[in-house]
């Protein structure tokens, strides 16, 4: 057995969590009877999560192990949607 032989993703790390959680919002304008113009927008943010990149990651060839530079940060985003509703 050599050590790449080995698999890298058979543990389970519970702490591997985080929450999400967002609000959202809209409105509608009636163009015609039959087209509405749909507008909104959606808010989502995360808590802090811990995650590698490939530039993070390097190995040390002289104490034989892997380099892990761990990045933290949230995820947060802004959505904006513009939509056009036809009724049948």
């Amino acid at each position: 057995d050599d050590f790449f032989s080995e698999a890298f993703d058979r543990y389970f790390d519970f702490d591997d969590f985080t929450v999400s959680y967002g609000f959202g919002a809209g409105v509608e304008f009636f163009i015609d009877d039959d087209l509405i113009l749909d507008l909104s927008f959606k808010s989502m943010t995360t808590g802090r999560i811990e995650y590698l990149t490939p530039s993070t990651v390097s190995y040390n060839s002289s104490e034989g192990f892997y380099d892990l530079g761990i990045n933290s940060s949230s995820f947060d985003n802004l959505n904006f949607g513009f939509g056009l509703k036809v009724l049948f």
